[in-house]
């Protein structure tokens, strides 16, 4: 988290979201390449095979269906932008309009000083045995929702 402010005080356009939901692909796009990885929740994601698409203007091929997923996820405004400036989450309307904030703290205690953990780490077990640590947050707003929040980069 501080790498990215420290970029954001750089000047560069750096933005955050927060997922309700667990991602099923590790997404990163640079010019004309997009990388892809897919998550599974029993396995490191550096034991997961990487996969490179080149977009071109005769073939799109997947290029454009992971280009197409990424912007529809996105511009979604009903996932909260995180403010990197005053830790906040963003809530906009579906016009795009901001229509409030709340505080969102990175210690992984709650908003209202009543002491319970939302951020655990939790070492568990594949089916071979090997040992992975499970990291999870819920904010305070994604508590109606019942699923923990996941922090997904793209």
């Amino acid at each position: 988290m501080q790498f990215l402010k420290a970029l954001k005080l750089t000047q560069k356009n750096i933005k955050l979201k927060l997922y309700p939901d667990y991602p099923h692909v590790k997404l990163v796009i640079l010019g004309d390449h997009i990388w892809v990885q897919h998550y599974h929740a029993t396995q490191d994601i550096q034991t997961m095979p990487e996969y490179v698409f080149r977009h071109t203007q005769q073939d799109h091929g997947l290029y454009a269906l992971f280009y197409q997923y990424f912007v529809k996820r996105w511009e979604n405004q009903e996932i909260p932008e995180y403010d990197l400036e005053t830790d906040e989450l963003i809530y906009k309307s579906a016009k795009g309009i901001e229509e409030r904030r709340e505080p969102f703290n990175w210690d992984g205690k709650d908003n209202v000083n009543t002491g319970e953990v939302l951020l655990s780490d939790q070492i568990q077990f594949d089916a071979a045995g090997r040992p992975y640590q499970v990291s999870s947050f819920q904010a305070r707003s994604h508590r109606s929702r019942e699923t923990p929040s996941r922090l997904e980069t793209l």
